[in-house]
């Protein structure tokens, strides 16, 4: 049996989007023998109530809000942003990190999961427990997929893109100083996390998925329709991009006249 902290940067309910869909069906869906505990960042807190109410986590605990005053150390960070809260809030971020270890040791926890690098900051100095990193999307991969599709852009803001995936890539480098294992959601994801991370830790796949009893029942009274789907999130500039390629080089000039539909959910 694992007693297992999970922490991450909002409260993950409602489930409408891939945050939140991703921590509470990976509790949802553990073994009965193990117990998962819960710590936010305040954002989302008006929803603690209704997680509760699906006994998915044992406890769930939501830090308090951040102060109004960042402080001016936060531009001394060096390593992108692996140290941001420690130098911007160094007074709540030991606070925070108090909580959190009092949670680790009234509960015995063994296995601290850490959703992205945000949440990573806030593991990184707990005790006696191991670290498990879910970077399920790496950002390096993702930013550089966006700076790739963003021809249009003007050289200062293709200069401050260039910037931040500096910092992007200094976050996720280095992964072996600070967690035990990497879960990450895809093939290329993992890729890049192992270019960032030569010879760091382990970094294993965990892929997104639904409940098998979900696909059990095929729906009924339902016409069927020769038609292809894009599902995704389309303030993701790639996705607008390759949705703008489909349109124009495949749909329109081949689908199209061939009577199949398109639809674009997201």
């Amino acid at each position: 049996m694992a007693r297992i902290l999970v922490i991450c940067q909002r409260v993950p309910w409602p489930l409408q989007d891939g945050h939140a869909l991703r921590v509470f069906q990976l509790a949802r869906h553990l073994d009965p023998a193990h117990t998962c505990h819960l710590a936010c960042l305040p954002r989302g807190s008006e929803h603690t109530r209704s997680l509760q109410q699906e006994r998915c986590f044992a406890s769930i605990t939501i830090l308090p809000p951040f102060p109004a005053q960042r402080h001016w150390r936060r531009f001394l960070r060096r390593h992108g942003d692996r140290n941001y809260h420690r130098l911007a809030y160094p007074d709540y971020f030991a606070a925070a990190v108090a909580m959190l270890q009092d949670i680790v040791d009234k509960n015995a926890i063994d296995v601290v999961v850490a959703t992205l690098s945000a949440s990573e900051e806030f593991m990184r100095p707990l005790r006696g427990v191991a670290k498990v990193l879910d970077q399920y999307d790496c950002d390096t991969l993702a930013g550089e997929r966006e700076l790739a599709a963003a021809h249009d852009q003007s050289f200062l803001r293709r200069l401050r893109h260039k910037h931040r995936l500096c910092q992007i890539r200094a976050t996720e480098s280095e992964l072996a100083q600070r967690c035990d294992i990497v879960t990450t959601i895809a093939p290329l994801d993992r890729q890049r996390l192992l270019d960032l991370n030569p010879g760091g830790p382990p970094i294993e796949l965990m892929p997104n998925g639904v409940t098998a009893s979900l696909l059990v029942n095929e729906p009924v009274s339902v016409p069927a329709v020769r038609g292809v789907a894009f599902w995704g999130n389309l303030g993701y500039a790639v996705n607008r991009k390759a949705v703008d390629y489909f349109y124009r080089e495949v749909w329109l000039p081949r689908l199209k006249p061939a009577g199949v539909r398109w639809a674009i959910v997201g």
